[in-house]
């Protein structure tokens, strides 16, 4: 999350100063690290998302149990998680308007207001006869800021441009409402949920005619099916999008994200369901978590290359099932080795630093993909906007925003004020 904060199109700004310095090998390194790849293979950068995923799926068993113990019925569950999946997708969305007053301004804190504590914030200063009234009032919050939203998107559709559904909160909102069936089955029925969204995946695209105008987009042969905007799921959007409400006909998305990623995404969001029930199975010691998560790691990450070279590319921008594998594969490993650290060497200084980003990390995302501007305009304000002169501008403003955002995120997590939706 703080390397995404620094700035959503490529962390610290490296790709702009590699621009500045065309000659400088050193920025040209760190712009590929922390830039996407163009199509096929990995950097740094095309990480972040499975991470943010796969944390997604460990928090979801964690979560249902939890509101098992506080007596939530499954379908209180159930409504939380429809009003979780729409909220999101409506915040990616009204993050596509620009900002051209107060209202638009204001309006995407407006939709994670329902994420704040409000029940027990109702609970404490109403102190109110009936138990039921703080969940009531939480709920109302939640439908009048959801049925506002959706007017305000339909009457302004105009304004969205040529949005499309593969970003980040709608992926994450589709993907959580496709496994969250899940979230209470036993692991052997994840396992092979886990198998079937990946082989059925690869199937479909498999068995989808070429298009033999975009055969050489880059591929050709055999991958010729995972090509960019000429496969199964690009032209389910040429299709699907146009249905909806627009201004303009949507003709395909510039990095060839699709609405369909959602369904390879939710299987690397069902690995992280899988550990985090490892994790409440019985408290395995710290070891044996760790040498489980190693071995799945290391055999998914195999897998995913062994797989790249002859049943489909590794590509991020579909996230095709080698991706799922490999990109799992390396955010287990990931997992594992902050895991060894804070679990079995039981080393916890400074490790809240990280944890404070974390548990606000919706918040930290709305603020860098809408509000960067009106962040470092403060810090002109105060410091003169000299200091952000130069050459190397794109850096400074790129660490001087993630620097704010994180101290927001420490204050924040020093009151104990979480956003959750």
């Amino acid at each position: 999350m703080l390397l995404l904060v620094s700035d959503t199109r490529g962390g610290f700004s490296f790709y702009e100063m590699a621009r500045r310095f065309p000659d400088d090998p050193t920025w040209r390194a760190l712009s590929a690290q922390f830039s996407h790849v163009v199509w096929s293979g990995a950097a740094l950068w095309d990480l972040i998302m499975p991470s943010f995923v796969f944390l997604i799926g460990i928090a979801m068993p964690l979560s249902h149990a939890a509101r098992v113990r506080r007596g939530d019925t499954a379908g209180q569950m159930a409504l939380h998680t429809a009003l979780r999946v729409i909220t999101l997708l409506l915040l990616g969305l009204t993050l596509r308007l620009p900002i051209r007053s107060n209202v638009d301004f204001i309006w995407p804190f407006l939709l994670l207001l329902p994420g704040l504590p409000l029940e027990d914030w109702t609970r404490a200063a109403l102190r109110p006869s009936n138990a039921r009234l703080p969940s009531v009032v939480h709920l109302a919050v939640w439908a009048i800021v959801l049925g506002a939203t959706a007017v305000r998107l339909a009457l302004e559709v105009d304004r969205l441009g040529n949005y499309d559904l593969g970003a980040l909160l709608p992926q994450v909102a589709f993907a959580y409402a496709l496994i969250y069936p899940l979230v209470h089955r036993p692991l052997r029925v994840q396992v092979w949920a886990f198998v079937a969204i990946l082989f059925g995946y690869w199937l479909a695209f498999a068995l989808y005619p070429l298009d033999a105008a975009h055969v050489s987009v880059p591929y050709t042969g055999w991958f010729a099916h995972w090509n960019m905007n000429a496969n199964l799921a690009a032209d389910f959007d040429l299709w699907f999008i146009n249905l909806l409400p627009r201004s303009v006909q949507f003709v395909g998305d510039d990095h060839g994200y699709t609405t369909l990623n959602f369904i390879p995404t939710a299987a690397t969001m069902l690995i992280g369901m899988m550990v985090g029930h490892f994790l409440l199975k019985g408290g395995p010691a710290p070891v044996r978590v760790r040498k489980g998560v190693t071995v799945a790691g290391v055999s998914a990450l195999l897998a995913g290359v062994v797989l790249g070279t002859f049943a489909c590319p590794i590509v991020k921008s579909i996230w095709t099932p080698t991706w799922v594998l490999f990109s799992g594969g390396i955010v287990l490993l990931v997992f594992a080795l902050f895991y060894f650290v804070c679990e079995e060497l039981q080393v916890r200084s400074g490790i809240w630093l990280l944890v404070a980003a974390g548990s606000n990390s919706i918040l930290l995302y709305v603020l860098a993909s809408n509000y960067k501007w009106w962040v470092l305009n403060r810090w002109h304000d105060v410091l003169g906007a000299h200091v952000f002169s130069g050459a190397w501008q794109p850096l400074l403003e790129s660490i001087a925003f993630m620097a704010s955002a994180w101290a927001l995120a420490l204050v924040l997590h020093r009151f104990r004020i979480f956003i959750r939706l």
